[in-house]
């Protein structure tokens, strides 16, 4: 009889890791967001904090170090507006992380209240006779330059603190001259009213 409680006490911790009293985790539910959020994080990190967007710098509407997206990487995106990068985000970040996003790249950081400007926003909307245009700062440097790769079969649940949960996964980084290294790396993901969201930002520099 021992044997038999052990064994289903095994199954049921591998089935599911429990937090507290009164919370429970499936372990391949967080497993299966955890690579979904990572994967869709790769296109959002790349227009936030990557490359940016392709923009159109001989457009008539370019104007000092902005220049408007050009439609094809708005089409590919299924976006017209900060708006939808703002929806894109929120589909990968939490709502807590997403402010400090928005904060830092959808609107311009002053130097204290009224104070003067010390980073330029990345991203704003610019109507021009009726026709909105997502401007693009040209000049902004990416935080990094290298390819990134989850390896997920890798990835595993650390432990859990509440609605929070940590998460660890292999990562295979490529430079820009072809040199490569991977590393483990933790994430935490935190469950929202309309599932997990990432709470850290996944972009891991070379």
């Amino acid at each position: 009889m021992r044997g038999v409680i052990s064994f289903i006490l095994c199954i049921s911790l591998t089935l599911a890791f429990f937090v507290g009293c009164d919370r429970s985790y499936d372990e391949a539910e967080v497993k299966a967001a955890a690579e979904q959020l990572l994967e869709k994080s790769l296109l959002v990190n790349e227009i936030f904090y990557g490359e940016g967007l392709e923009y159109d710098e001989n457009s008539i509407v370019s104007s000092g170090s902005y220049s408007p997206a050009t439609a094809s990487a708005l089409s590919e995106l299924g976006i017209s507006s900060t708006d939808g990068l703002r929806n894109l985000a929120k589909e990968v970040y939490t709502d807590g992380l997403c402010d400090i996003i928005f904060r830092t790249k959808l609107s311009s950081l002053k130097d204290g209240d009224g104070g003067d400007i010390v980073s330029l926003t990345r991203y704003f909307d610019k109507n021009v006779k009726g026709t909105n245009y997502l401007m693009v700062y040209t000049l902004d440097e990416a935080n990094y330059d290298n390819e990134i790769e989850y390896l997920y079969e890798t990835l595993t649940v650390t432990g859990a603190d509440g609605e929070y949960i940590m998460i660890e996964v292999d990562v295979l980084l490529t430079s820009g001259i072809g040199l490569t290294r991977s590393d483990r790396v933790e994430f935490i993901l935190l469950e929202e009213n309309d599932g997990f969201r990432l709470d850290t930002l996944s972009f891991v520099k070379f």
